[in-house]
C-alpha cells in the first residue's frame, strides 16, 4: 500500500507499507512475516531538481543487531528529461534514457 499527496507549496510527502512473508510456508504466523515502512518528504529545489528526505523501517533488517529505523537524505538532479541523479543516503541511483525505448539504471543500496 502507498499514498503519495503533493501539498500546495510544491513539495510532496508519502507513505508506503509493504508486508510479507519469508518462508516456505507464507503467512503461516506472525514470525514469518515482515513489515517495511517508508515516509518521504521532497522538498523542490529550483525547477526541476529536489531534496528528498527518507525514514525507513524494515522488521527484516538489522543495524548493530537492532532493528532501527534509517533515516535519510538525498539530492535529486534532473539536468535534462533523459537524465536523472539522485545521490545521497541510505540509497542513490542515476537513470539515463539515451532513447525512448531505452533506460538504463544504476542504483545503489547499501543495506
Amino acid at each position: 500500500m502507498s499514498y503519495r499527496h503533493k501539498f500546495d507549496n510544491n513539495w510532496t510527502g508519502g507513505v508506503a507499507l509493504t508486508v510479507g512473508s519469508a518462508s516456505d510456508r507464507p503467512f503461516n504466523s506472525i514470525d514469518e512475516m515482515y513489515f517495511r515502512l517508508v515516509t518521504l518528504v521532497r522538498v523542490p529545489q529550483g525547477e526541476n531538481n529536489s531534496w528528498i528526505f527518507t525514514l525507513i523501517y524494515a522488521s527484516d533488517e538489522q543495524i548493530f543487531g537492532q532493528t532501527l529505523p534509517i533515516p535519510g537524505i538525498a539530492y535529486a538532479w534532473v539536468p535534462s528529461e533523459k537524465f536523472t541523479a539522485v545521490i545521497g543516503f541510505p540509497f542513490s541511483m542515476i537513470r539515463y534514457k539515451p532513447f525512448e525505448t531505452l533506460t538504463l539504471d544504476a542504483e545503489y543500496f547499501p543495506f
